[in-house]
């Protein structure tokens, strides 16, 4: 009966020592390692904050939203899936701005703080993405600009699906 009090003693210590190791009580903590938050950066004014196209801008485009988010779009070529214009709104404050013909897709980013746009507005739950499947094609007809208003606010019955995208896919 000795023996078999010893192999339980003898596993009792190993399964202690694993629990001890593992982060069980009286283990040593390690300080979670989270990203530094980037900073504020000044918020642009609402427009266009970049057209890189190299095409005049002559399509009018509209974008409503609502107050308590600011917005950064990015309109994307359609063929090639290369950023073509970016443009900043103010949440609650619509903007009228022109931008170059072409077909493109939208994806914005939203948020509360501009921190700029590596990071439109923070790490994680701080920034919202989404992306349109629709495509936009901003062309002359009949010898008129096609334009496009859109409201980034959510409602029901609306026309324009968007879809949650990764930062990565931003």
């Amino acid at each position: 009966m000795g023996g078999l009090f010893r192999i339980v003693a003898l596993l009792a210590a190993v399964a202690g020592g694993v629990y001890l190791y593992s982060g069980g009580v009286g283990a040593p903590t390690q300080p979670a390692v989270t990203a530094p938050l980037p900073p504020p950066a000044t918020r642009p004014t609402s427009g266009v904050l970049e057209n890189r196209t190299g095409r005049s801008a002559e399509a009018p485009f509209a974008i409503n939203t609502s107050p308590g988010a600011d917005y950064y779009l990015k309109l994307v070529d359609a063929t090639t899936g290369r950023d073509a214009v970016t443009i900043y709104v103010q949440g609650g404050k619509p903007l009228k701005v022109s931008v170059p013909l072409g077909s493109y897709r939208l994806r914005y980013a939203s948020g509360e703080t501009w921190r700029g746009p590596a990071h439109p507005f923070g790490p994680g739950d701080l920034t919202s993405y989404n992306a349109s499947d629709s495509v936009f094609n901003f062309a002359v007809s009949s010898g008129y600009v096609n334009g496009y208003t859109v409201e980034l606010i959510r409602q029901v019955g609306g026309n324009m699906d968007t879809r949650r995208i990764s930062p990565s896919q931003f």
